[in-house]
């Protein structure tokens, strides 16, 4: 028995339907990627590798290591009983973050400041000075 021309002619088709086969994984490939690396929080809002902490001299901070253009972020900081909290931005700061707000806690030990970055995307340093103690923050910024 003969086949119906249409499925004779899909037949002949194999190596066209290998090559869509292997397109079509590598897309849901991608796209599986594309969701891990937002669960993980390398896209920016939050996530398990999202954020990073960092003890200096007894200056605690915590801050998005991926954040957005144009969306502000929180910075938090925490002080050693007795230090005052002063808080220095250095020369060109303002070229590249732009500061929101700033709240304190109760104590006066806690400082939460909003920034968000206005400068180019891509790999960023976020330089403050606190209380006396400079501290360089890698942060990568998305479009």
């Amino acid at each position: 028995m003969q086949s119906p021309p249409e499925i004779a002619r899909m037949e002949g088709q194999h190596g066209f339907q290998r090559r869509f086969w292997v397109a079509e994984r590598i897309g849901w490939l991608a796209m599986a990627g594309l969701v891990l690396a937002a669960l993980l929080g390398l896209l920016g809002g939050g996530g398990p590798l999202g954020t990073a902490e960092r003890r200096v001299e007894g200056v605690s901070v915590s801050w998005a290591r991926f954040q957005r253009l144009g969306l502000a972020t929180p910075l938090r900081i925490t002080l050693p009983p007795g230090v005052p909290a002063a808080l220095r931005p250095p020369a060109g700061f303002a070229a590249r973050w732009r500061l929101r707000d700033t709240t304190a806690g109760a104590d006066g030990r806690d400082l939460a400041l909003h920034i968000e970055p206005v400068g180019a995307p891509g790999p960023q340093r976020l330089r403050l000075e606190v209380a006396g103690r400079m501290l360089d923050l890698p942060v990568f910024v998305w479009p």
